[in-house]
């Protein structure tokens, strides 16, 4: 299609809707699979995807809508020429989109009918509707919005007040959907699951008990809401980032294989840069990345170094120290106590760890970071994984 436009003068346009529109507060967006543009010569068939702005009140279009836009100006995306400012056409270009067009009379806009959607397309749509409408059921105002944010990554309704509360205070990771939300559901099914699979088996099949089968048909059960959690969300650099590696972590435990979570971590780069190559310039999957990766630097530190016996014979390494590795609690209380300090360290020593390897990415896309982030993340992030499983049992009920 960008071989026949002509930029700045109105043209029209027939394609068809695939998505749903992406409403915001001041216009709407709609994703056009182009398929005709009227030229001097007449009417040509094309190819390509359009982003197409509405900025005044009309009847919303759906996805499975063909459309015929009368009068609409073509461009080609660009960016400004100032120094260090967003790559506007990169993110576009990430996003498969060719042209982008806005429509200033909502009247020149006509449905031409309706197609049907390959199942790709209408399976995701028509269970995130199903979700959203129960969610909204239950949960009205900014919380029903907030909540919508969290479990599916949905921010475009929420208000600008609380989307920017989350960006200053360096919590809007709760509201992209990524590896904290595909393994609180993974956890929240595996831990919910097991007891039920170990009492059926035990009943009908005690010897697939006594092998230390329940764990394994657990892991496979849980691949189910994982999977299903994919395709409501969407395909987004951090929730595939995400599913991928949990995916690999439990299919490790169906098929008796040791987990190795730099493996997950390693292949789930490589298919996604194998599937999209260009998303290694994103900085969505820049962020996910690194964070991922400096959790599991923490990790490592935290469960390899100091297990050595030669390290016995001499001081014990910080890290034992901080955490009290080394301290041996006799008592119930004790023990209770230096638990809870293990955890709590580890949780701020991770914190930390991420926002350190996530602050040049930070920086040098947002031109800010959050002081207060590291702390918070300790205190929401455990609410969180509560929270999120905790509204899609209730959403599915």
């Amino acid at each position: 299609i960008i071989h026949h436009i002509k930029e700045g003068k109105t043209t029209a346009l027939e394609g068809r809707l695939y998505d749903p529109p992406q409403i915001l507060e001041d216009r709407t967006f709609y994703l056009l699979e182009a398929e005709s543009i009227e030229t001097e010569n007449g009417e040509k068939k094309v190819s390509g995807k359009v982003r197409i702005a509405v900025y005044k009140s009309h009847a919303f279009l759906q996805a499975g809508d063909k459309i015929r836009f009368e009068k609409i100006r073509l461009k080609i995306p660009r960016n400004f020429k100032n120094p260090g400012r967003f790559d506007y056409r990169s993110y576009l270009n990430s996003k498969g989109i060719n042209l982008i067009g806005n429509v200033s009379k909502p009247e020149t806009i006509i449905k031409l009918g309706q197609f049907d959607l390959p199942f790709y397309y209408s399976l995701p749509q028509r269970l995130r509707e199903q979700m959203i409408a129960s969610l909204s059921g239950l949960f009205s105002g900014d919380e029903g919005l907030l909540l919508q944010a969290m479990v599916f990554g949905m921010k475009d309704s929420l208000p600008s007040q609380i989307k920017e509360a989350y960006i200053a205070t360096g919590l809007a990771h709760l509201m992209a959907v990524s590896g904290l939300h595909i393994g609180f559901v993974a956890s929240a099914f595996y831990y919910l699951l097991l007891p039920l699979v170990f009492y059926l088996l035990y009943r009908f099949k005690p010897d697939d008990v006594r092998a230390g089968h329940s764990g394994k048909w657990t892991a496979f059960l849980c691949l189910i809401p994982v999977l299903l959690y994919m395709i409501i969300v969407g395909a987004k650099v951090s929730s595939l980032r995400a599913g991928i590696m949990i995916s690999a972590f439990l299919i490790a435990i169906i098929i008796n294989r040791k987990n190795s979570l730099f493996n997950a971590f390693l292949s789930a780069a490589f298919l996604i840069l194998l599937w999209k190559p260009q998303s290694l310039m994103d900085p969505g999957f820049q962020l996910s990345f690194l964070a991922v990766a400096g959790i599991l630097w923490v990790i490592h530190l935290l469960t390899e170094m100091g297990e050595d016996p030669l390290s016995k014979l001499g001081e014990p390494p910080w890290h034992q120290k901080l955490l009290g590795k080394t301290n041996h609690a006799t008592e119930p209380t004790q023990a209770i106590a230096s638990k809870l300090k293990k955890i709590f360290l580890g949780r701020l020593l991770i914190s930390f760890t991420v926002t350190l390897a996530t602050l040049p990415v930070l920086l040098f896309n947002f031109n800010h970071i959050s002081l207060v982030g590291a702390f918070l993340n300790l205190l929401l992030v455990p609410l969180a994984a509560i929270l999120i499983p905790g509204v899609l049992l209730v959403t599915c009920i």
